[in-house]
């Protein structure tokens, strides 16, 4: 069933809007008397719930010297555009947590049409992934206004926390099913993943479409949420060679000219890697960038600065002074980082602390519960032994087929760059 926008449902409102002539009346048709617009902070700070007048002297001193660089045609057409979001099944009960910054015209206009509409506004206590999620859960909050970089940043956590888990084959299985029978196999996963999001009320997600790549509208139109866009009048799409190195060790990269005019794509890894994993990551982007005349710099710095936008431009001034800190690839693990007597003997050593026996008790070809008598709690241990030994993710379907020292070195020695 096609959504509803804000626009059509209060179309009295945006009627008003379009006919005021000075910032002083936009102000009065926003706090109407009817205006039901309202603030809560995320828990943990002092002030959690405004109203009323409260709510109207936060907001006129939130836009203070933001709207005053806008003549009134463009402020109209900005909350206009705003107006355009979805709102889902309860048009009289949007509670959106906005994620962006009211510098920015995404975030400035959507407070303005929020409270054009007589919309709750949920302010997160920061910008961590966790406190996001947790915020959005806390507030049931039923809209969530980002950025695109923001919203890639929680899908790639919700694909880390599912791989963690073991559960990353399950939930892309559950993303690429269709008809009824698949989304009743994998309901219980998407709908987890859901929640672990944005909480079992949010149905809306509303975005700037600067920036937004496929396969971040595609991982949340699959999760079931609707998605608006804030149409940006400098819309600048993703380059493809951003597209083809989109990967959940990565936290954002951004194509920029360095000092001779070349093109360099700038990749931040997630910091967290192991050298290892941070070498595979380094070269399965060469690879993509193959045949292709841009070279690949890495760093584990923010792109972003923490305000879940990439400005190029910004961007190509710190690598160009040298501010960004760069990787240096060839200081790294190579390919062959472990031989195969290495890996067997490793593999050797976690089968014996699992069983509790010594290591020359463990056999190469032997099974672990034909032979040694192991259980299926000790079997899930030793995975994730083996996972934390090798940074390396083995889901349960893979760990089914592998049960000796001999089964584990060869798919670990297969899969070690993957």
């Amino acid at each position: 069933m096609k959504q509803k926008k804000a626009l059509d449902c209060f179309r009295n409102k945006a009627e008003l809007i379009g006919n005021v002539s000075s910032l002083e009346e936009l102000y009065d048709v926003l706090f109407s008397e009817n205006n039901t617009f309202g603030i809560e902070y995320s828990t943990g700070l002092k002030k959690t719930r405004l109203k009323g007048k409260d709510a109207e002297s936060w907001l006129r001193n939130e836009m203070s010297g933001k709207l005053s660089g806008c003549d009134i045609k463009q402020a109209k057409e900005g909350i206009l555009k705003a107006m355009d979001m979805p709102v889902g099944r309860k048009a009289d009960g949007i509670k959106a947590l906005c994620l962006a910054p009211s510098e920015s015209a995404l975030g400035m206009y959507s407070l303005l049409a929020l409270c054009a509409i007589g919309a709750t506004v949920v302010l997160p206590q920061d910008d961590r992934l966790q406190s996001v999620s947790e915020t959005a859960r806390n507030h049931d909050v039923t809209h969530v206004i980002a950025y695109p970089l923001m919203l890639s940043a929680l899908m790639k956590r919700a694909q880390k926390k599912a791989a963690k888990n073991r559960r990353l084959e399950s939930l892309n299985k559950a993303l690429s099913s269709s008809g009824p029978l698949g989304k009743l196999i994998y309901g219980s996963i998407l709908k987890e993943t859901r929640t672990e999001m944005f909480g079992s009320y949010a149905e809306v997600i509303f975005t700037d479409n600067n920036g937004l790549k496929s396969s971040v509208t595609s991982f949340f139109s699959k999760l079931s949420y609707v998605l608006g866009y804030f149409n940006s009048d400098s819309n600048i799409p993703v380059d493809l060679m951003e597209e083809a190195v989109d990967s959940m060790y990565i936290r954002s990269n951004a194509l920029i000219k360095d000092s001779s005019g070349k093109d360099v794509l700038v990749v931040s890894v997630d910091p967290g890697l192991s050298p290892r994993r941070t070498s595979s990551v380094i070269r399965q982007v060469e690879a993509a960038l193959k045949d292709r005349s841009v070279s690949a710099a890495f760093t584990s710095d923010d792109l972003s600065s923490g305000s879940y936008m990439i400005d190029r431009s910004r961007v190509a001034e710190e690598y160009n002074s040298g501010a960004i800190k760069l990787i240096d690839p060839s200081g790294l693990p190579a390919r062959s980082v472990m031989s195969e007597a290495e890996v067997r003997e490793k593999v050797t050593v976690c089968f014996a602390r699992v069983l509790d026996r010594s290591a020359d008790e463990i056999s190469f070809t032997g099974d672990f519960f034909k032979s040694f008598n192991g259980e299926s709690l000790d079997y899930f241990v030793l995975l994730g032994d083996l996972e934390n030994a090798f940074d390396i993710e083995l889901s349960s379907k893979e760990g089914s087929r592998l049960s000796s020292v001999k089964d584990f070195t060869r798919y670990i020695l297969k899969h070690m760059d993957d």
